[in-house]
């Protein structure tokens, strides 16, 4: 029972594709609108860092273009400015060729043969999340005689993104809420015998989220009871972050 620290929900379902896992249960603890729109925006969020990155040049070289369209300027500033405008086309259409091209988007035989092993549910409330890992959730099992069994011969894997932070707007928030659906969670991956994998990641769609969210949630301070608020400067509420709450079911990392 671990888990694990990646902020981007692109990197961890990138992850989850290119484990050994013979069957993956992915449950989503937002919409499935939600969850598209995330796996967009973080796509969008990683296209831009590359583009910056492959985009920056040295000083000189940046001064030494400035001095060329300058003096070419004087000359020709009607084709400059045609060829600046085709220019500025290319690089949207280099863009957006970037995103189309994004692993994510790719219909590839690779990544289809990957996700058969994958089936995703979404929890967009508490209540939904208990009750499936309560009783609807069974082991998704390989199909006997398949290629994949010998591709992929690692165990079967549950996986649940942004538990905790399903919790953060609740009154469940807190030791005695987390406690209850942690205890949940391993209950049915004991049950079903498959390993167990959390992750917070950071929303990509309002700039990260804070630092409560992603694996600073893990910081953070809840009360040991859910009917507790946390108020500050309010006496005799006692807490506890939320790392120490989740370590007493599950380590960090995949040690």
């Amino acid at each position: 029972m671990s888990i694990a620290t990646f902020d981007s929900v692109v990197e961890f379902t990138q992850h989850l594709l290119q484990s050994n896992a013979s069957t993956v249960t992915l449950i989503v603890c937002s919409t499935r609108e939600a969850f598209i729109e995330e796996l967009y925006a973080d796509i969008q969020a990683q296209s831009i860092v590359v583009r910056r990155e492959q985009s920056s040049s040295p000083a000189e070289a940046a001064q030494e273009e400035s001095e060329h369209a300058e003096n070419y300027r004087g000359e020709n500033d009607e084709e400059e400015q045609e060829e600046n405008e085709e220019d500025d086309d290319h690089e949207e259409e280099d863009h957006e060729e970037h995103e189309n091209n994004h692993w994510m988007l790719s219909n590839t035989l690779e990544l289809l043969s990957r996700s058969e092993r994958i089936r995703v549910v979404f929890c967009p409330a508490i209540e939904h999340l208990r009750a499936y890992l309560g009783g609807s959730f069974r082991r998704r099992r390989a199909q006997d005689g398949q290629e994949g069994n010998k591709l992929y011969p690692g165990d079967a894997m549950l996986a649940i993104v942004n538990l905790v932070s399903l919790h953060s707007s609740t009154v469940e928030f807190s030791a005695q809420g987390l406690s209850r659906t942690a205890a949940l969670a391993i209950e049915a991956a004991a049950r079903e015998q498959v390993k167990l994998v959390l992750c917070e990641c950071k929303s990509a769609l309002d700039g990260g989220g804070g630092s409560g969210s992603g694996s600073g949630i893990w910081d953070v301070q809840v009360p040991l009871l859910n009917w507790i608020t946390v108020e500050e400067g309010l006496p005799g509420v006692k807490t506890i972050q939320v790392k120490q709450v989740m370590k007493k079911w599950f380590r960090f990392g995949f040690d």
